[in-house]
């Protein structure tokens, strides 16, 4: 077994004995580390299986675009709106990328992929987005997309 294999197996018994139900919080936690978004690894989680996203897309864009809250304007950890849209809250902003990215005009029916693709036309953002899924679970993020 490969070392991140078993320091994640140790990460998830130690989330499972400290009481995290949900070994996808622990790995988000995990991931984010000392970061800011970091304590909303639960929230991440919550509104992606709420619209039926993969859990490790919302964290992965908010790294991407502020390095996990660390550097962000106006509560937008995802840069939203190339960072013109401000939320009253981290967790609205959240709720609402969510939400857009669930059921919005320009993205309901995609795949992660086509997601990422209409979040950001770069084309080395979505292999970038897809890399940091990655690393989140120590999986192939192509593996579940919806």
């Amino acid at each position: 077994m490969r070392p991140a294999r078993i320091l994640l197996l140790f990460i998830l018994c130690v989330g499972i004995a400290l009481g995290e139900s949900d070994d996808r919080i622990v790995q988000v936690r995990t991931f984010m580390n000392n970061l800011p978004a970091a304590k909303y690894a639960e929230l991440f989680v919550q509104v992606a299986d709420e619209y039926k996203l993969d859990w490790r897309l919302l964290p992965a864009l908010a790294y991407l675009e502020s390095t996990g809250g660390k550097f962000t304007v106006g509560n937008n950890i995802f840069g939203w709106d190339s960072g013109r849209k401000h939320f009253r809250t981290i967790a609205d902003g959240i709720h609402y990328v969510g939400r857009t990215l669930g059921t919005g005009v320009y993205y309901r029916g995609k795949t992660t992929l086509e997601k990422l693709k209409t979040y950001n036309v770069n084309e080395h953002y979505s292999i970038a987005a897809l890399a940091t899924m990655g690393q989140i679970s120590l999986t192939d993020p192509l593996a579940r997309t919806k």
